[in-house]
């Protein structure tokens, strides 16, 4: 057994750690439902000796971002590629997605899988019924986004469709993420997109507690906001919300307005 996990180990440490942990949640569930008698049929789950032997691999958290003085050529990137007159419909599909996502500070599985019947665009909101907390959660959507959403075309139940149009997108962006991480110089994924909208938001001044509610984190620890704050209707962060996005756009006019060619002016005759 140690053989193996140091095996798939070397391949990957952090896929090591989920397979194994899988396998052990399987033999714990054989050993508690298939006995002979009174006697489990596996004694011992053989998965515990990694952690006996202390042989599990220590994986770090991910913390990436987007760094702050390049938040906005990345906006710019996603947006010129999406405009760009070549591009395809699934890449418009795949830039809106990623930008909807940098916006809002959404989850990649909760913004590509938004249907037309959970947005409001006439009042600024969107809706997510199942949320990673399994709490229903009501956001506001910013005007930007609202933009973004009013040009897409509704042809499907999805906002984002997928190619063939069963379904939504899924993981499927990995060319906008490579151009953005080639502009900004660092590895950008969709999660890193939610990790910079909250670093937006301390750029704004916005108190951490708000920023927590607009990611749809949920609060827990802190008697006020847990029992006396509106956390499941958040129409009322609006200006918080569009705070972040027009932060953001305006990141990317001045790293628009750095790029433009000053040209000499005529001398005076």
């Amino acid at each position: 057994m140690a053989t193996l996990f140091r095996q798939l180990t070397e391949r990957s440490p952090a896929q090591a750690n989920q397979a194994f942990r899988i396998l052990r949640a399987f033999l714990n569930y054989a050993r508690a439902a298939y006995r002979h008698g009174d006697e489990p049929l596996i004694v011992e789950n053989p998965v515990h000796i990694l952690s006996d032997a202390k042989l599990w691999n220590r994986i770090q958290a991910r913390s990436g971002l987007i760094p702050t003085d390049k938040i906005g050529i990345a906006w710019n990137v996603i947006r010129e590629l999406r405009n760009a007159p070549d591009q395809t419909r699934i890449g418009e599909t795949l830039a809106d997605a990623a930008s909807f996502l940098l916006l809002t500070g959404a989850r990649w599985s909760e913004g590509a899988a938004l249907t037309w019947d959970q947005v409001n665009l006439e009042e600024g909101w969107w809706y997510l019924p199942d949320p990673k907390n399994r709490k229903p959660l009501t956001f506001p959507m910013p005007r930007a986004a609202v933009e973004i959403l009013e040009r897409r075309e509704r042809e499907s139940s999805f906002i984002f469709p997928s190619r063939s149009g069963e379904g939504h997108v899924f993981r499927g962006a990995r060319g906008v993420f490579e151009k953005v991480s080639a502009a900004v110089g660092v590895r950008v994924s969709p999660h890193d997109l939610r990790r910079t909208f909250r670093a937006v938001s301390g750029e704004c001044g916005i108190e951490f507690w708000k920023a927590k509610l607009l990611m749809g984190h949920k609060m827990s620890g802190d008697v006020t906001i847990s029992h006396y704050t509106e956390t499941s209707d958040l129409r009322y962060l609006a200006p918080e919300s569009n705070a972040i996005a027009d932060w953001i756009i305006r990141q990317g006019n001045i790293a628009a307005s750095d790029n433009v060619i000053q040209l000499p002016r005529r001398a005076k005759a």
